[in-house]
């Protein structure tokens, strides 16, 4: 484990943080799951973005107390450019992965969509598949030593996403074969942005009014190559490009 997600911010009482008595799913993760001991310390870090060492000083039966020290300066900064993931509603182990990978990848938001070749729909238990993602994605930050949470927003329809995004800045899907406009990720990730969003459409590709719709709403078409990618697998793929051109553009742009 990287570091502990605690469940809620800690509160300064007298100019330092008082210890705090942790049950249910906090505990039960880390002495039934992780299996961590009296004296034992890790780092962890609030949902605000503060970062602690926290030592286990107690375990009842049912509970635990820890002692926290705040390490750093503050709140931990997101990364140059957010990334928020939009991807196509699949069958839920696999919607889990890529929820999962999104996080690990260093999505800053998440936005499940309903497309119409989609398989599951935005209705029904949709609070319930979004607690579980949202679970899945402290478990992810947990493991992979993230810097920020990321945000994740119930299952909705893409008009309504689309409108939900409202310009805030570049926005991208990924298509399984090249559209006319021949965009390419060098090209359209040039320039530099706080913010940028990917759609990633389910097995069955995004349909033609689909393509039609995000193009009218300024969203540009991206061609990866011509395998054909699971859902979950075309999450992680993209995120990944697009991170790593981003991160690299100042070396490849004096080229």
């Amino acid at each position: 484990m990287k570091q502990f997600v605690l469940p809620f911010n800690p509160e300064l009482a007298d100019g330092k943080f008082a210890p705090i008595k942790l049950d249910g799913k906090a505990f039960h993760y880390l002495i039934r799951v992780r299996r961590c001991k009296r004296g034992n310390q890790l780092s962890a870090m609030a949902p605000n973005g503060l970062r602690f060492k926290l030592i286990i000083q107690s375990i009842a039966a049912d509970s635990c107390v820890v002692e926290l020290s705040q390490t750093g300066n503050g709140v931990e900064k997101h990364p140059e450019t957010m990334i928020t993931i939009i991807p196509a509603l699949i069958k839920n182990n696999r919607m889990d992965a890529a929820v999962r990978q999104a996080v690990e990848a260093g999505a800053a938001a998440i936005w499940p969509v309903q497309t119409a070749h989609g398989l599951i729909h935005a209705t029904g238990n949709s609070n319930t598949r979004t607690e579980r993602w949202k679970r899945i994605a402290v478990e992810a930050l947990q493991q992979c030593g993230g810097t920020y949470a990321a945000e994740i927003e119930p299952p909705a329809a893409l008009p309504e996403v689309l409108k939900r995004w409202n310009s805030r800045g570049p926005i991208f899907f990924l298509h399984e074969k090249p559209l006319e406009t021949g965009f390419t990720l060098h090209r359209l990730l040039a320039d530099e942005t706080t913010e940028l969003a990917l759609l990633t459409g389910p097995e069955g590709g995004f349909s033609e009014s689909e393509v039609r719709l995000m193009e009218t709403c300024g969203a540009k078409g991206i061609f990866l190559g011509e395998r054909i990618l699971r859902s979950e697998t075309a999450v992680l793929y993209g995120i990944a490009a697009v991170m790593t051109i981003i991160r690299e553009r100042k070396e490849w742009k004096l080229k």
